[in-house]
């Protein structure tokens, strides 16, 4: 997919095995957004959300997370699509 991609209060997407998006991600408040083994170029931004799970994939931008109501995944595996990078956390607060 190319172009903006928004995942509005009660919709729930997945980006699965193979999928690529390019464009930015927003998941607004009340919406749910899962990567799996997918990648996305462009940045990811969450304002909200009821979840957010990005596993076994690639981000190729910036990665921002803000007042999520439920549960935030980020996680790797060596077999992922690309080769695992670095993951930094900057002003994270949580439990």
């Amino acid at each position: 997919m190319s172009g903006p991609l928004t995942v509005a209060a009660g919709q729930a997407v997945c980006l699965s095995s193979g999928a690529r998006q390019n464009g930015p991600v927003t998941v607004r408040s009340g919406g749910a957004l899962a990567v799996l083994d997918a990648e996305i170029t462009g940045p990811v931004s969450d304002d909200g959300a009821l979840a957010l799970t990005v596993c076994r994939s690639a981000l190729a931008g910036p990665l921002s997370v803000r007042g999520s109501t439920g549960p935030v995944l980020l996680g790797s595996e060596e077999d992922g699509p690309a080769d695992a990078g670095t993951c930094a956390a900057t002003g994270s607060r949580g439990p």
